[in-house]
């Protein structure tokens, strides 16, 4: 069974951001960074006003700026690095197929095929049907490509079979 649909940047960088999901080493970097910008804030706000309140009041301003400027920064990196390699200019074409050798996708002129037993789960959205391949590796299908939400339901119930049926043949 076969669905194409066409990919935007943001398809990509969606991809890209769901296959990089946050450590905890990140957590701990942002949090270590929000209160060494909060100190600093918390020095000028004393060095300026005298006062601890002042000095509590940077230093909440502080953290509030470091975690609202870090608010979605992967996703501005990962767009960055598309429109500056220009690896994705305007709306590529992509076929995903699924059989019994795995799930295939194309575009331009590449093919990829992940046999069933790599993918370990499968999750729909309001938008798109994911593919979580061993490693944290994702892939997607965007639902707009689909003509019909009965065509969506076969593509995602043989899919789900397809990845059960070689989970249990190779276990």
């Amino acid at each position: 069974m076969k669905v194409t649909f066409e990919a935007t940047i943001d398809d990509f960088v969606d991809i890209s951001v769901r296959s990089a999901p946050r450590n905890a080493t990140y957590c701990v970097n942002l949090a270590f960074t929000a209160l060494l910008v909060g100190a600093a804030y918390a020095g000028i706000g004393y060095l300026f006003f005298r006062t601890w309140i002042a000095a509590a009041i940077f230093f909440a301003l502080g953290v509030v700026f470091m975690l609202t400027f870090n608010y979605k920064i992967r996703e501005r990196k990962y767009r960055q690095f598309y429109q500056e390699r220009r690896l994705v200019n305007g709306p590529m074409k992509i076929e995903a197929e699924i059989g019994d050798e795995g799930l295939t996708f194309r575009q331009d002129d590449e093919t990829i095929t992940t046999p069933w037993s790599k993918i370990e789960k499968i999750e729909e959205t309001a938008d798109a049907i994911y593919f979580q391949k061993r490693g944290n590796f994702v892939s997607a299908v965007r639902k707009r490509g689909f003509a019909s939400e009965a065509e969506k339901e076969e593509f995602l119930l043989t899919a789900r079979r397809l990845m059960q049926e070689h989970a249990q043949s190779t276990n």
